[in-house]
């Protein structure tokens, strides 16, 4: 068998040690916790190598009945324009149903793909590594008492319920900021750890200041860098990171299949999840 007669299989957990290689070949993090989660609520693609390994791989993760979001698009370098970027994507896409709303965030290496696959551009962000200094800046760590409040919060931004995602991500509360008016939760921001850097997002807020004091809330309380993929167009908030010790650089580019309206009120996502899951 050859890689043009490869078909596009479901991976299993089995396979993660595969996946982990196929990023490292590409140059990207090898984040074994990251592709956990990815498997444990998506659908995880691929494309075997006939002489050992992944040639290539795409996810999908559900979230609700309205949304899907397409992510770890990953092709060998050995199989560059092969078409297997192309033919796990289009497995993806099928996965995501034509009732869904499927978004993505691209590089500019696989944005030119995925518009010829219909997607269009509807934003991006632009990403802030580095440290922050200490202090929490008006924010307080969330008690189990918000969590209700946030997750019905993150349900009017988002504009489906993802309770699944939410529920993982609210796993422990000490990396979890909240700003509040009274007893009502109006932002939240959640610092996820990983193996070179703490991802803080999502990041919802009613206005730039909310929003700083909840990066800057989570990011007090992370043992070392920190990321944080802030909406493109934020000038006065991507300034102030940079100032507070996370330069940015070019992120990606977040695109939407067809001619759909990604749902909720998307002006309060300073920051998503992450790529992977928007």
């Amino acid at each position: 068998m050859t890689i043009i007669d490869a078909p596009v299989r479901e991976l299993t957990v089995d396979d993660l040690p595969k996946c982990l290689d196929l990023a490292r070949d590409r140059e990207w993090p090898a984040e074994a916790a990251k592709w956990l989660l990815l498997f444990d609520l998506g659908e995880v693609f691929g494309i075997d190598d006939p002489a050992g390994g992944l040639a290539a791989t795409a996810i999908v993760t559900h979230q609700g009945e309205e949304l899907a979001a397409i992510s770890m698009v990953l092709v060998a370098a050995r199989f560059n324009r092969r078409g297997l970027g192309r033919r796990v994507m289009t497995r993806a896409l099928a996965a995501a149903g034509a009732d869904r709303t499927t978004f993505l965030y691209a590089t500019e290496l696989g944005r030119p793909l995925y518009e010829t696959l219909g997607f269009r551009a509807a934003g991006g962000v632009e990403t802030h590594t580095g440290t922050c200094p200490n202090g929490s800046g008006g924010a307080r760590t969330a008690p189990a008492a918000d969590v209700p409040g946030i997750r019905a919060l993150d349900a009017e931004v988002i504009g489906v319920e993802r309770r699944p995602l939410l529920d993982r991500l609210l796993g422990d509360l000490a990396n979890v900021c909240v700003v509040a008016d009274g007893d009502r939760v109006t932002g939240y921001a959640v610092g996820t750890p990983g193996e070179t850097y703490t991802m803080i997002g999502p990041v919802v807020a009613d206005d730039p200041a909310a929003a700083r004091s909840l990066i800057r809330g989570v990011a007090s309380r992370a043992p070392g860098s920190v990321r944080v993929d802030l909406r493109a167009g934020e000038a006065e908030l991507s300034g102030w990171l940079a100032a507070d010790g996370l330069p940015g650089r070019s992120g990606a580019t977040l695109m939407v299949h067809g001619d759909r309206v990604l749902p909720g009120d998307r002006t309060r996502l300073y920051a998503p999840i992450g790529p992977a899951l928007g």
